[in-house]
């Protein structure tokens, strides 16, 4: 088992579960392949177009800016960003506040996302947690009608129900690595494309061995993670391991290579 820090794993995955699975970045890769000529042009697609490729810090810029800036979509994907650190500074109290404005507009999943908020505060705030389930049910998420019948809150969060395509499957897993998290490791790293690297060509290797996470590096190691391979750079793993200034790690990689 990896040792990591509950209360980070369990922000990292509630940022995961709004991002990918409720309208984030699982929901604007859903864009029509031939829109209608007639069709008014969709304000947000700059923004989503920048979220598709990673680029988040342009994406945030988007959102924050007229005209999107009271739009209560563009609110509820820059309360996402905020929540994640993506493009942005992690600020889980800007979060709360983009998505009180938009849930105020009507926006289902940003009354869905306070409620998952609300079920992830220590103690857990369930009273509100339901108000705000109730709210987004009634406005039309289908998932939290669902755990209202069921008399569930947004709880449990299976990473590998996350992972809804490869670019954000791997930005999942790097970011359990850099953590030390290695049950999220294990769970995730079947479902990635052999090979996966990031826009510099990093595996989750290097991210693991930068970062002195020995347990995540044991494990990748021990699960034939490529040792040899170079970023854009002609980085290795045991460079990176080398910076990080960790015995430990670089141990596991130069026992590797012999």
């Amino acid at each position: 088992m990896g040792r990591h820090d509950p209360s980070a794993a369990r922000a990292a995955a509630l940022a995961s579960l709004l991002l990918c699975s409720f309208g984030a970045l699982g929901a604007v890769q859903a864009v029509a392949a031939t829109p209608s000529k007639f069709a008014a042009p969709d304000l947000l697609e700059p923004a989503k177009s920048a979220l598709r490729l990673k680029q988040f810090a342009d994406a945030a810029g988007r959102l924050a800016t007229d005209p999107l800036a009271g739009d209560s979509r563009a609110q509820y994907l820059l309360g996402t960003l905020y929540l994640a650190g993506l493009g942005v500074g992690e600020d889980s109290q800007r979060a709360r506040t983009l998505f009180e404005a938009a849930a105020a507009k009507g926006e289902p999943r940003a009354a869905y996302a306070l409620a998952a908020l609300a079920a992830y505060d220590s103690p857990a705030n369930e009273s509100a947690a339901r108000t705000w389930l109730d709210t987004a049910a009634a406005a039309g998420h289908a998932d939290a009608a669902r755990l209202l019948q069921a008399g569930q809150l947004p709880l449990q969060v299976d990473p590998r129900v996350l992972a809804t395509e490869p670019a954000v499957t791997l930005s999942m897993t790097i970011a359990a690595v850099r953590r030390g998290d290695v049950d999220t490791l294990a769970a995730l790293w079947p479902l990635l494309p052999e090979d996966a690297s990031d826009a510099f060509r990093r595996s989750v290797l290097h991210h693991a061995a930068e970062s002195g996470a020995a347990e995540a590096v044991r494990w990748l190691v021990a699960h034939e993670a490529r040792v040899d391979t170079t970023d854009t750079q002609g980085i290795t793993p045991l460079m990176l391991a080398a910076t990080a200034e960790r015995a430990d790690t670089l141990e596991v990689l130069l026992q590797s290579k012999t």
